[in-house]
């Protein structure tokens, strides 16, 4: 008894690497119905995360197995910030991207918008931003944090050398919906839309 016990131990480890199938599962006492299940299963979340991250305008998948809001990883070289949702919205609901509408410098307009002029916010909790109206391009990291009873995002600014984050900026929140969004920084506030 105890041999075959090991021989199945063994042959179980073997084959996990080539995934749970009905054989192996039978040999170690569970239905072959639960692998043909798991393996559909791990299919179907794995045809949508690549879908999604070959589309950057695909919505998270409406699955059984889509994440309900996106896990802030720290990134390499970025300060330790803390999250905090009480006042804030859920990352799903600021992902996507936005288009700028009006940027604004104590009150007065700073440039006129493109369709081009855009600002990216991934479930990656990645951003980048393109207006091309004022020559400035950028990308880095961003967070939700509470500042004075309110949102903001903090956005930690990539370095040359693509690793290392250079700058960190806070933007509060002023109001965000559906499809639209309003952030601000000291003098500086910027509108947008979702696009």
């Amino acid at each position: 008894m105890g041999s075959i016990g090991l021989i199945l131990v063994v042959f179980g480890i073997s084959t996990w690497r080539t995934g749970l199938n009905p054989v192996t599962l039978a040999l170690i006492g569970l239905p072959a119905s639960a692998a043909v299940h798991t393996v559909q299963d791990m299919r179907q979340v794995r045809e949508e995360r690549l879908y999604e991250m070959n589309n950057l305008d695909a919505q998270s998948a409406d699955s059984e197995y889509a994440i309900e809001e996106a896990v802030p990883v720290e990134p390499y070289g970025a300060p330790a910030v803390e999250t905090v949702s009480t006042n804030c919205p859920k990352y799903n609901s600021i992902t996507g991207t936005w288009q700028y509408t009006h940027i604004f410098k104590n009150g007065v307009e700073v440039a006129e918008m493109a369709p081009s002029d855009t600002l990216v916010l991934e479930n990656t909790l990645r951003f980048r931003y393109d207006i091309e109206a004022l020559k400035k391009h950028s990308q880095g990291a961003f967070s939700l944090i509470e500042q004075d009873n309110k949102c903001a995002f903090v956005f930690m600014y990539q370095a040359e050398d693509g690793v290392n984050y250079q700058q960190t900026r806070t933007f509060q929140i002023e109001y965000i919906d559906r499809d639209s969004l309003c952030i601000s920084e000291g003098p500086m506030t910027f509108e947008y839309r979702r696009k």
